[in-house]
């Protein structure tokens, strides 16, 4: 996989989490904190002796062996996921859905897997912030406490 395209996308990423509307939700802050800071290297007693978080301390993709075929291949349950999320939140007098019933993950990315997993691994953090905050209103709204952005 070609690094400099996820490079790009994760640049488009960061670009729009720093928008005024998103920056300061707490989950956002958490991800740009992720994209801002230079990744640590674990000292050698640390290794030895310390709990060590090993997404905090490496490159997962590189680490894992992750391939854009293991990522694409993955990606449907995601999507999926999503796609039944949505489908109970959408109100259907306000949204028309751009959706094509015959689009599938497997077809949108069998061509070419690389620039799928990059254009994936990049919104990654768009994705899950989006996902986070109905998350964290529901959760404020069950408690009857305020939203913590």
């Amino acid at each position: 996989m070609e690094v400099s395209a996820l490079e790009e996308v994760k640049l488009i990423t960061k670009e729009f989490l720093e928008k005024p509307e998103l920056r300061n939700r707490r989950a956002v802050r958490a991800i740009l904190r992720r994209f801002n800071k230079p990744m640590r290297k674990v000292g050698f007693c640390h290794r030895l002796f310390g709990r060590i978080v090993d997404s905090d301390y490496e490159n997962v993709i590189e680490t894992k062996g992750l391939t854009a075929e293991n990522i694409a291949e993955n990606i449907g349950e995601i999507v999926d996921g999503c796609k039944t999320f949505l489908h109970h939140i959408k109100n259907p007098d306000y949204y028309e859905s751009a959706y094509n019933s015959e689009a599938t993950s497997d077809a949108s990315c069998s061509e070419k897997p690389e620039d799928f997993a990059a254009v994936f691994v990049g919104i990654a953090p768009m994705l899950y912030a989006g996902l986070i905050a109905p998350l964290v209103a529901s959760r404020a709204g069950f408690c009857n406490v305020a939203v913590p952005y």
